[in-house]
């Protein structure tokens, strides 16, 4: 984050909430004792979105071939030299949103606030999500007890994900039960208190962190599945416009992060991989949306650990400064969906309905509605429609979930553990952390941890090893 300028969202927060390095784990500097319940949810959720869409994303989608660096950091990075900013997600969400968020449940706590609780939780459960799928093992059990504890130990992946469900079941609980009384309603920045679309949204969330464990619990997909759908009745997110959005302000240091970036840096350029996946025939609606065309008026990406200037760069949709930051969509529910089917039924004919509905939802998203019906069912159809055996199902949802989410981690976690899209190592990425030169794995516990906190991991730091519980 410290590549950008800090966010400025001007009418609804303090000065201050949204510095970019708070410093100690325990401690947020910034953040009086006396923070009311909507300071702290507004502050959590802006914090989170403008990190989850600035270096968070930036560095996993170069993993991911979606990005090339042409130079500085963002070359680095293409080369996977990560290890000066590898620790920047964990130190700004521990020390900021998620120290809030953990504020916020215990005064939510006493004052019988089930709304706030019950977002704050369901908000904890997604840094959690976010911070384990980074760094594997990472504090919660001891974590947030300032001077009573400022080293806290580093819990087992396989515990953290246990967590992660129980604070979404609390979080759906809580909101279940909740009214306007006891909840918020312009503070939260998200939904604005609309507490059904929370309620999707964490059960979507419970999907996504259940089909997490696919290489590590045979029951993930039926999990999943089991969290869309309360018997035959969908309650995920069911539609665009239900999506669990971060949207930015106009004015230049209010702009989403990706424009921000390009307004800033421009030090990226679109993947190879990426581009040739949008250039397929049939033309990819999105292609002009998600790319901006080269001098040649074609759409061209870069090799991986190549960069070169003369490449597309990301296109208008992205670069909009009101573009929201997405923590989790319609489109990435049934893509889960379809994938999940695929898992426990490898025909089950609603698989191939999810996967439609899930490229449908994506380019209806980012063409904002333009691509006429039509057209828009047509190419879902060739997207969508399931051939070959089990095994290249399965690539079919991976690959198009990979375009749909483009910008945003979740990427590189599907990457790891299906192996789809096929990708080659960058060149030139060999390093001290990488010494064999291939994709990241993971990122290492960051450098401020290893130095300070006893009972930070004690492993030699590296992006391959050790390897997730889920990622074996």
């Amino acid at each position: 984050m410290k590549r950008l300028k800090t966010i400025v969202i001007t009418g609804f927060l303090a000065a201050g909430l949204f510095s970019c390095n708070y410093g100690d784990l325990n401690l947020n500097p910034n953040l009086p004792s006396t923070a009311t319940l909507p300071s702290l949810l507004a502050g959590s959720e802006g914090v989170i979105a403008f990190t989850v869409g600035a270096d968070m994303g930036q560095m996993t989608n170069t993993f991911t071939q979606h990005l090339s660096g042409i130079v500085l950091q963002a070359a680095a990075w293409d080369r996977y030299n990560v290890d000066a900013e590898a620790g920047s997600a964990f130190n700004t969400f521990y020390a900021g949103p998620m120290q809030d968020l953990s504020t916020l449940i215990q005064q939510a706590q006493g004052t019988q606030a089930k709304g706030y609780e019950g977002i704050g939780k369901i908000l904890m459960a997604y840094s959690l999500g976010t911070m384990t799928s980074l760094y594997g093992d990472v504090p919660y059990s001891e974590a947030f007890k300032g001077a009573v504890n400022p080293y806290p130990k580093f819990d087992t992946q396989a515990s953290i994900y246990t967590q992660i469900q129980t604070l979404l079941d609390e979080g759906i609980g809580l909101l279940k039960t909740a009214d306007a009384s006891n909840s918020p309603s312009s503070d939260d920045l998200i939904y604005k208190g609309n507490l059904p679309k929370w309620i999707a949204a964490a059960y979507t969330f419970k999907a996504r962190y259940a089909l997490h464990l696919t290489k590590a619990d045979p029951e993930a997909a039926s999990k999943a599945l089991a969290a869309l759908y309360d018997g035959a009745t969908y309650r995920g997110i069911a539609r665009n416009a239900d999506d669990c959005d971060f949207v930015f302000g106009t004015g230049v240091s209010e702009s989403n992060p990706w424009s921000q970036l390009v307004q800033q840096r421009n030090d990226f350029r679109l993947g190879k991989q990426f581009v040739d996946l949008l250039n397929t025939t049939p033309a990819d609606p999105r292609l002009p949306v998600l790319a901006k065309p080269n001098a040649a008026g074609s759409y061209s990406g870069s090799a991986a650990g190549q960069g070169q200037a003369a490449d597309s760069q990301i296109g208008p949709y992205f670069t909009t400064a009101t573009t929201p930051v997405s923590l989790i969509t319609y489109a990435e529910a049934r893509f889960i969906e379809a994938e999940a089917r695929l898992r426990v039924n490898g025909i089950d004919a609603q698989a191939e309905t999810a996967l439609k509905a899930a490229v449908s939802a994506s380019v209806d998203k980012v063409t904002k509605g333009t691509v006429p019906a039509a057209e828009l069912t047509a190419f879902a159809s060739n997207r969508g429609t399931f051939t070959g055996d089990a095994a290249n199902r399965l690539r079919q949802v991976i690959t198009q979930k990979y375009i749909a989410l483009f910008t945003q981690p979740e990427v590189w976690t599907d990457w790891r553990r299906t192996g789809y899209p096929a990708l080659q190592p960058a060149f030139g990425g060999t390093n001290g952390l990488n010494p064999g030169g291939e994709i990241p794995r993971r990122l290492p516990v960051p450098l401020s941890e290893r130095l300070n906190n006893p009972s930070a991991p004690k492993e030699t730091p590296s992006v391959q090893a050790p390897r997730f519980y889920w990622d074996k």
